[in-house]
């Protein structure tokens, strides 16, 4: 009951809409499966094959995700994205259609994004944090054949240099 009531709250002040969120309990096959993918992480990264704190999870509309998450700090577009679920304060959120066997490479790579918190591995842009995340997803997808894979276009274009005048690029802007 603490973790319904918990995940209410967090809902309402994370995710700043009156959208639907599904906050019963994640079920024990959810749970076990989060620690099964925690372990895939381990034996594929330097992570840990143990959370220091199970996040909490919350279920919503894939247009309530963008909504909240949307916005140039997060490179998403509310209105265009694709983005399905997101992490974020200790805190996972997957579509309200979430189905375990089907989306577990999303949920894998949301459990990265936690990981790295988690381990404070820091990063010198958010392009890194994602590049990190989605090629332990790539590998996943190689593996077991569960979900998709990023195209090889998107993951040349994670990095920190990607536009040029950007926070970490030091190079003169040239005139034309």
């Amino acid at each position: 009951m603490r973790f319904v009531k918990a995940a209410f709250i967090i809902a309402s002040l994370l995710a700043g809409s009156s959208a639907p969120v599904r906050a019963e309990a994640p079920s024990p096959a959810f749970l076990k499966r989060v620690d099964e993918l925690v372990r895939w992480i381990a034996a594929n990264s330097g992570y840990p094959a143990a959370l220091k704190k199970a996040p909490n999870f919350v279920f919503q509309s894939p247009a309530a995700i963008r909504q909240r998450f949307s916005g140039a700090a997060m490179g998403y577009s509310a209105d265009t994205s694709s983005v399905m679920a997101a992490q974020f304060g200790g805190t996972i959120f997957l579509s309200d259609t979430f189905e375990l066997g089907r989306d577990d490479y999303i949920l894998l790579h949301e459990l990265v994004h936690h990981l790295q918190d988690e381990n404070g591995k820091q990063f010198k842009c958010i392009a890194e944090r994602e590049r990190e995340a989605y090629l332990l997803q790539s590998r996943f997808v190689a593996e077991t054949g569960i979900g998709e894979a990023p195209n090889d276009m998107y993951m040349l274009m994670l990095r920190c240099d990607i536009r040029l005048g950007g926070p970490l690029d030091k190079r003169p802007i040239p005139l034309l």
